[in-house]
């Protein structure tokens, strides 16, 4: 493959070079297009999304803006407006194609050749374990790949054994994600008996940590539960002495007045010296523990979640869960993670898990 798929950044204008003075030919990894798309014209948006979704759907490759010659690399031309030219490409690529392309580049870069400067775009579309990538237009769903130098439609063999290929792909990817998360485990030896949660540096280990506190004291009921934590956990990443922060546990902001999630906290006793405990009048607690970690624990007795059970005359031996309160409880609780993460400026991805106990 062309650059060794390389980013964009990495690749030097020497190389770009030394396709027009090697006149280079178009191969299933590179194209060449002397003129960019005019993304406001439909014909010439899809021939882009084609010819990046045909190299996403094959091995990858770079197809290269500013660059003269119909099947051989003979010269440079400018490409006008590169800038947001690059970011609308970009941003029709995210949009239009299922599934996303993932780590797919659009950049202007600018060169020298034969003593005169030039600004091309360079797409480089990296290859893709999610492949097939459809286009999708007026509720349908085209396949395209790069044959050789061609590019045209797959068959519906070449798409159903991608996907199977994708599939399989992704089983493994998963299979190495649990084998990773065991020998972490093993080398960590998860002290789950660890008195200070703050010690933690590990999301994996705070949730191991957090959710063997919580089976210890809640194995006998059924309960609803939901956690999230910051991906790089600092133990003083919240200030739970502001104000601010207290008024949030204190008064969540719901989904809607009157709403099945989370209710105000009425007391706010210290969780020991690593955050808050808030607990409400139908029996949930919020933790928020000062690296971060966010966690709701109701019990599923109460009767936000057997709401209308009598009237719709279930029996006592029938479980039941609303489904107002299925839904607005992580959405809710999500608001609430997404308003102290705010006002803390914590930036971090953040792991979510939610759990039913029964």
């Amino acid at each position: 493959m062309w650059f060794g798929n390389r980013r964009i950044s990495e690749i030097k204008s020497e190389e770009i070079v030394d396709l027009v003075d090697n006149k280079v030919e178009e191969d299933q990894w590179l194209e060449f297009k002397s003129q960019a798309h005019q993304l406001n014209i439909e014909n010439e948006k899809l021939e882009m999304l084609k010819d990046v979704s045909a190299m996403a759907n094959a091995q990858g490759g770079y197809i290269i803006l500013g660059i003269n010659g119909k099947t051989r690399a003979k010269g440079f031309c400018n490409i006008a407006k590169a800038e947001s030219l690059s970011q609308s490409i970009s941003a029709r690529c995210r949009k239009d194609f299922d599934p996303h392309i993932e780590d797919l580049e659009v950049e202007p870069h600018k060169l020298e050749w034969r003593g005169k400067p030039y600004t091309i775009v360079i797409i480089h579309i990296p290859p893709s374990p999610m492949r097939p990538h459809g286009i999708m237009r007026q509720n349908m769903t085209a396949f395209s790949k790069r044959y050789q130098a061609n590019t045209g439609g797959m068959t519906i063999s070449e798409i159903y054994k991608a996907f199977s290929e994708s599939h399989h792909q992704l089983t493994l990817t998963t299979i190495d994600r649990k084998l990773d998360r065991i020998m972490e485990v093993s080398r960590s030896g998860l002290r789950l008996s660890r008195e200070n949660a703050l010690e933690s540096q590990n999301v994996e280990e705070i949730m191991h940590v957090m959710e063997d506190r919580f089976q210890k004291e809640f194995t006998d009921r059924p309960y609803y539960r939901i956690v999230c934590a910051p991906l790089n956990l600092t133990p003083d990443a919240v200030s739970i002495d502001e104000s601010q922060i207290q008024e949030l546990l204190r008064n969540p902001p719901n989904v809607r007045l009157g709403g099945f999630g989370l209710q105000s906290s009425h007391r706010m006793p210290p969780y020991g010296e690593e955050g808050w405990l808030g607990t409400g009048i139908f029996g949930q607690e919020i933790i928020l523990l000062k690296n971060g970690f966010l966690e709701l624990r109701c019990p599923l007795e109460t009767m936000l979640f057997q709401y209308k059970k009598e009237e719709f005359g279930l029996p006592d031996h029938v479980f039941w869960l609303y489904p107002y309160a299925v839904c607005e409880y992580p959405v809710s609780f999500m608001r609430l993670a997404k308003a102290i993460y705010e006002e803390t400026e914590i930036a971090s991805p953040i792991r979510v898990q939610q759990q039913y106990w029964h």
